[in-house]
């Protein structure tokens, strides 16, 4: 499929730099960057739906050091 889009001109240079890089057409690295924005909109969207099921406050990244810490603690308390 065909399709048109208006770019800055320094965009454009700095995507036929990449093309002639890569040997490719410029419409491939058009196809390829859009493409990998899909996929990234994608995984964005499952993470976003794993953390209404299991709840985003239980996210590694929001769980502090000090509860890692106690975690860990209770796991391995009286295997020493």
């Amino acid at each position: 499929m065909k399709t048109a889009i208006s770019l800055d001109e320094m965009l454009q240079k700095k995507v036929d730099a990449l093309a002639a890089q890569w040997r490719l057409p410029r419409s491939r690295v058009f196809a390829v960057a859009a493409e990998e924005f899909v996929r990234k909109h994608e995984d964005r969207e499952m993470l976003k739906a794993l953390d209404r099921v299991y709840g985003a406050e239980d996210a590694p990244e929001k769980v502090s050091k000090e509860a890692r810490r106690q975690a860990h603690r209770r796991q391995v308390e009286g295997t020493w």
